[in-house]
């Protein structure tokens, strides 16, 4: 269970419960929240009545939305020809009998003649990680040069997070945000891939992309670590965090997260429209 607490203090009291050994502060900046497992009732109604327990839910699960294949050539990456969503010629969309619509894209040619995207917008790309030796990637990743260029096993910049070079892994609670998936290097693509005349053509063709990983490599994650995901992004100073995943009933813990990222001025990006569902009609 996420637990929100009124105070640091009722954290480290309620841990000495007989019960509630297992009892983890996530340290985030904008509440007293903690990940407690909880094997009765009895314990579930105690923290429920608790004075110091602002609420009780249930640590569900999400996961990874399902990406379809990037099914005109006018740029010099060889894959380009199969970005219908940034240039459609209706066949490249839908195939030849079954075409798409020419010109229902993004109509990304003429935008990148006005811009192509700039090396001070930060993205977060909170998912299954990132390949970070990635040759469309690389060069436009987010890099944490006080951890780089510091010493191994040390806290340099001082965020809480050691060695934190590309990001973070909350999935295994290490600095390795590596993508042991797909999902989140192919999402990160869409949004950045250099154009590089290789792969693909990121809609953006400067940007710095800080991986955030906290889906495992199944593709699923809890949603502790979708809120701690949320919560390094805004200490990183991202402007921009890319959600491509979801699941399970509301979730008040996560609505505050998101909820901090929109007062620290930072745009949330949710995935919607999976599976050629109507958000007007179902919910995504």
């Amino acid at each position: 269970y996420i637990v929100k607490f009124k105070s640091d203090d009722a954290i480290k009291n309620i841990s000495q419960h007989k019960s509630l050994q297992q009892v983890k502060d996530l340290n985030l900046s904008f509440g007293h929240y903690a990940k407690i497992d909880v094997d009765n009732k009895n314990d579930i109604e105690f923290l429920k009545s608790h004075p110091e327990v602002e609420y009780v839910e249930e640590n569900d699960l999400v996961h990874a939305y399902p990406i379809d294949e990037m099914t005109s050539k006018s740029v010099d990456d060889p894959s380009f020809n199969q970005q219908w969503g940034l240039k459609n010629t209706g066949l490249n969309s839908g195939g030849f009998f079954f075409p798409g619509k020419a010109g229902e894209d993004i109509n990304a040619l003429n935008a990148w003649e006005i811009n192509k995207g700039d090396k001070s917008i930060k993205i977060a790309v909170i998912d299954t990680g990132v390949d970070y030796n990635h040759i469309d990637l690389k060069d436009n990743l987010m890099i944490n040069e006080d951890e780089l260029n510091g010493e191994e096993g040390v806290d340099d910049d001082g965020n809480g997070y050691v060695d934190d070079i590309y990001g973070y892994d909350f999935a295994n609670n290490d600095a390795d945000p590596m993508d042991g998936h797909g999902h989140g290097t192919h999402c990160a693509g869409v949004i950045g891939a250099s154009h590089n005349n290789r792969g693909i053509a990121g809609v953006m063709a400067d940007v710095q992309i800080l991986s955030i990983k906290f889906l495992q490599d199944s593709g699923s994650g809890t949603m502790e670590g979708a809120i701690q995901s949320i919560d390094y992004a805004i200490k990183r100073g991202v402007n921009v965090m890319s959600n491509s995943w979801g699941g399970g009933p509301f979730n008040e813990a996560l609505f505050d997260a998101i909820k901090a990222a929109d007062e620290a001025g930072i745009v949330f990006v949710a995935a919607a429209g999976n599976s050629r569902r109507n958000n007007d009609n179902t919910a995504a």
